[in-house]
């Protein structure tokens, strides 16, 4: 569990988050989805602790601190590109404490549902196509065994069959994880969210519960209206997915 006890934040003159409450709790898949520029980001790297709040605590529920929290940032910055897929399983996990034996195991225990795994094993990753770099970050984190894994942007370039083994490892890793998305990918976070988060003036809303697709959108209308649609669109375009 993490509880955000009265987050705030500012860049400049601008308010990211103020006086923002909220748990998220184990076992329950939850997602963040917000206009182009809203926080999602920065909210994630507040609670992996990359960045501190203003204001408030992040409280987790883990013995282990936020180093119990394992982050993937959008984009390529998570992976040594010069080495192969498994010197970075092997290494990153040993950054986080764990045996070679248990990173082994684990590698072992999740390839099932990304079977490309074992087939990229010796590439080295700047030879891996952007999805398969994403994939691997993705995995790298899962493999930690960390009690709360963040995914910004979850399905940035992966294809509609990564997608698929994407969401089934979720569903199965997050019987006693915390697992927090933030995307823009709206048929991906009714498919596999048991609560979503939205932002508002710096405050989270949260609807619990399963939403389709449908639902889903007209939600985001009546919190965001047409602005929050034209934000995206511009974010698209910009190739800026949340400048913060």
């Amino acid at each position: 569990m993490i509880v955000l006890d009265s987050i705030s934040k500012k860049f400049g003159e601008k308010i990211i988050l103020s006086q923002a409450s909220h748990t998220f709790r184990d076992g329950e898949i939850a997602s963040i989805t917000a206009p182009n520029g809203t926080g999602k980001t920065t909210l994630l790297s507040i609670i992996s602790g990359l960045l501190l709040p203003d204001e408030g605590n992040v409280v987790y529920g883990s013995r282990n601190g936020c180093r119990g929290v394992n982050i993937v940032l959008s984009g390529e910055r998570n992976l040594y590109i010069k080495n192969t897929v498994q010197e970075n399983l092997l290494y990153l996990g040993a950054i986080r404490g764990m045996s070679r034996k248990d990173i082994e195991m684990r590698i072992r225990q999740y390839q099932k549902y990304f079977p490309i795994i074992g087939q990229i094993s010796n590439s080295v990753i700047e030879k891996l196509s952007y999805g398969q770099k994403r994939l691997m970050a993705i995995f790298s984190a899962v493999i930690s065994d960390a009690d709360c894994v963040l995914l910004d942007e979850v399905t940035e370039g992966l294809d509609m069959e990564y997608i698929r083994m994407l969401r089934e490892l979720l569903t199965n890793i997050s019987e006693n994880k915390v697992i927090l998305l933030a995307s823009h990918d709206y048929d991906f976070v009714a498919g596999i969210s048991q609560s979503v988060v939205f932002f508002k003036e710096g405050k989270l809303i949260e609807q619990r519960g399963h939403f389709n697709l449908e639902e889903l959108k007209e939600k985001y209308m009546q919190i965001y209206g047409l602005e929050g649609i034209r934000k995206d669109a511009e974010g698209d375009i910009l190739g800026n997915k949340d400048g913060y």
